[in-house]
């Protein structure tokens, strides 16, 4: 049972129960049968949600995976452990392996739930097609490894035949073979031919809260022409070398798509101290992200049902609202959101309870 991100953090108990069973069923008929080997696959969603790199075989269990998936996650870590008690109790040749990024013919090429590669095809497919623009999500920097599934097929083969450990096996391109995304997507608009515009939705950036498909909705400063509002905010003071040498590039690279750099004074809520001068980052409003105004009651859908690499659009929204009490408990339309996307997930809730228990 595979899906996903949503359906994953929607079902963490369905994909955690459904794998096991079917993997305890595989493994236990295989020992009763007597199969002289399995070879079973992995994921890389294994691996610990907080770790170093490179990663290694050694470190599956050393820590819980990412929250927005745990029930399959731990499903595939515990085909590792079911190899390891088959081995120890009965001798079984039970192994498993951890490919990377496949891609190759018969792929699925369903943009929402497919590989990156196939998922980049179906859009440059289309693109070329109506002629439109070819849009990147994020920077197009950050970097993957790609196998092409029938050498990922040969080297099943040499596990089953020349792999003789229980320990789980990495099937990957050397890490100097990592491509940035980008570079993948242009390699397939040449092959395409495709001579339209590509943009990259810096905006949007690689750990934003939605998908492209399905994008959330963050904060923004806008520039009002209303000299008597006023915004409430944490100021950060920073050392000098490190603004201009770190944090200043960093704050630039990741804001530049969307919104523009301006300096103005902050006035600190104890009165005795001076005001400082202080650097701001303005949405625009023309930019094809923005977002723009909308009903309470479409915004609490968006929030409620858009997910992203760095987790639930509702998981900022809470954070937001926990901070912005402390700062200004008088903004009234961001805790009518946070109230309403709160009253989506409790009848959601009690939904998935009741489906639970009409399963049973």
């Amino acid at each position: 049972m595979v899906g996903g991100l949503f359906h994953n953090m929607r079902a963490n108990l369905d994909f955690f129960r459904n794998n096991m069973m079917m993997n305890d069923n595989v493994l236990k008929m295989s020992h009763e049968f007597e199969v002289k080997k399995v070879v079973s696959c992995l994921s890389t969603c294994i691996f610990p949600d907080k770790t170093t790199y490179p990663i290694d075989e050694t470190m599956v269990h050393l820590g819980p995976p990412h929250d927005s998936n745990f029930g399959y996650s731990y499903a595939k870590r515990m085909i590792d452990v079911m190899n390891r008690g088959y081995a120890q109790q009965h001798g079984c040749q039970f192994t498993s392996v951890v490919p990377c990024n496949v891609f190759g013919p018969h792929d699925n090429f369903n943009m929402e739930n497919g590989h990156v590669i196939p998922g980049l095809i179906h859009k440059a497919y289309l693109a070329k097609r109506d002629e439109k623009s070819f849009e990147i999500w994020g920077t197009g920097k950050p970097l993957r490894q790609f196998i092409y599934s029938l050498d990922l097929a040969r080297l099943f083969v040499w596990v089953l035949r020349e792999y003789t450990e229980v320990e789980p096996i990495i099937l990957s391109v050397d890490e100097a073979d990592e491509v940035p995304i980008g570079d993948v997507a242009q390699a397939i608009l040449k092959a395409f031919d495709f001579q339209g515009d590509v943009i990259y939705l810096t905006d949007k950036a690689d750990d934003h809260r939605g998908t492209p498909q399905s994008p959330g909705r963050v904060v923004n400063l806008l520039e009002v022409d209303q000299p008597e509002k006023k915004v409430w905010g944490v100021a950060y003071e920073i050392d000098e070398t490190l603004w201009e040498e770190s944090v200043k590039k960093q704050l630039d690279h990741r804001e530049k798509g969307g919104y523009t750099q301006k300096n103005e004074l902050f006035y600190p809520r104890d009165k005795t101290e001076e005001s400082k001068n202080v650097t701001l980052y303005i949405g625009d409003r023309t930019h094809r992200q923005y977002a723009g105004p909308d009903t309470l009651e479409n915004m609490s859908q968006t929030i409620f049902t858009s997910i992203g690499p760095s987790g639930p659009n509702k998981e900022y929204l809470y954070n937001l609202a926990k901070v912005m009490r402390d700062i200004d408990p008088s903004d009234k339309h961001l805790f009518e959101l946070e109230e309403a996307v709160l009253a989506i997930e409790k009848t959601q809730t009690s939904l998935d309870r009741r489906l639970i228990s009409q399963e049973q």
